[in-house]
């Protein structure tokens, strides 16, 4: 914010690398769809699927540059699971995070990963799959074609799509009238990219979680040995994702013939939906009720409803929550209100609780807020 236009980077920047991770899995789901990686495409979706892990660990390694609360315990939380490697998990964690915890050196690490390595790696493989499309050209609807035939290249010449011009103009409208929503959504819709208070590794946030489109593999965590949901079942599915093409090869690309695998691909949509939701903090995770409530008025990653409540408004004085109606001002009546709202959620394991907040002018310019 102190650039001229820096806040408008970093919004788009943030919401544009988590609409691209939206993209390409519901790019590799629709290929999977209408069977358009069975031969002679194996090799695209090959490439296809090292450019979803690249952009996975891309939005991973830009989760920590932000160097704050929330990303540097979003990013630990992932990290934690190379520990789990077999026989050189401690290595493996000596050279993800450049020591034993995150510092300068992981950092640095994940900086150079995330503006260099990553980013040259994925070039080449983009240029690899855009190669592979333009030779094969694209896959006709399944409908169209014989079974066991691709015909893709055998489409009229003039009714054909070339990648130039067609392809390509076709692409740069899409990127333009996407960039011009996401530049909407971060003006007229208020969409900001979260910067929460200095990193502190001393300091461990209540619920902290994995980015959101990592959330599966932290409720896969959940389920039991870290060894084998960290390490082993994702290694698992890395690599059938890769090998898929090559297993599965009935040459009928219609639907009514791939019931099965369609079936299964349901069922896997529908497992990674629950393990997403194993992820949150509402599933598995206990902290002290007090903890709860006190979270949600002053939570350590962001500023929270009691720091965004206008300074003139929290009078000085002792209130309880229980009398939110007579608070002085609007500000204050809505924050202790918001107080008693999460006791009640809470009322099981605090009975006949009521909360306490005394604000009191502590130095000129400076006000105390003590919740009880």
């Amino acid at each position: 914010s102190n650039v001229p236009f820096g806040l408008l980077m970093r919004d788009l920047h943030r919401i544009g690398a988590e609409l691209m991770v939206i993209v390409v899995l519901l790019h590799m789901l629709r290929t999977f769809i209408t069977g358009s990686y069975k031969k002679p495409r194996q090799f695209t979706w090959f490439t296809g699927s090292v450019l979803l892990l690249l952009t996975l660990f891309l939005s991973f390694s830009g989760y920590l540059l932000p160097w704050d609360q929330l990303s540097l315990w979003a990013v630990t939380i992932g990290a934690s699971m190379a520990e789990a490697t077999p026989v050189i998990g401690r290595e493996v964690n000596l050279l993800v995070r450049g020591g034993p915890d995150f510092g300068t050196n992981g950092l640095l690490r994940f900086y150079l990963l995330h503006v260099f390595a990553l980013p040259l790696i994925a070039f080449i493989f983009v240029s690899v799959h855009y190669y592979k499309v333009i030779i094969h050209g694209h896959s006709l609807p399944p409908a169209d074609e014989e079974i066991g035939e691709d015909t893709a290249r055998k489409v009229p010449m003039e009714v054909r799509s070339y990648f130039l011009p067609t392809v390509f103009t076709k692409e740069v409208y899409w990127v333009a009238l996407w960039t011009a929503l996401l530049v909407l959504m971060v003006t007229v819709g208020n969409w900001h990219a979260p910067l929460e208070p200095h990193a502190d590794g001393q300091i461990t946030p209540l619920h902290t979680t994995a980015p959101w489109y990592f959330l599966w593999l932290q409720g896969m965590l959940k389920l039991g040995d870290k060894v084998f949901w960290g390490v082993i079942a994702p290694g698992i599915l890395s690599g059938f994702l890769f090998l898929m093409p090559y297993l599965e090869v009935g040459p009928s690309r219609r639907y009514i013939d791939r019931r099965i695998g369609l079936s299964v691909a349901a069922l896997f949509v529908a497992a990674f939906s629950v393990l997403t939701f194993m992820g949150t903090p509402y599933y598995a995770v206990s902290s002290s009720p007090d903890q709860e409530v006190v979270a949600v008025l002053i939570p350590q990653t962001h500023p929270g409803p009691l720091r965004a409540t206008p300074f003139e408004e929290l009078t000085a004085g002792e209130y309880t929550a229980s009398e939110w109606s007579s608070a002085p001002t609007s500000g204050l009546g809505e924050l202790l209100e918001l107080f008693n709202h999460e006791l009640h959620k809470v009322e099981d394991h605090l009975p006949n609780s009521d909360g306490l907040m005394i604000i009191d002018d502590w130095q000129p310019h400076l006000k105390k807020v003590t919740v009880q």
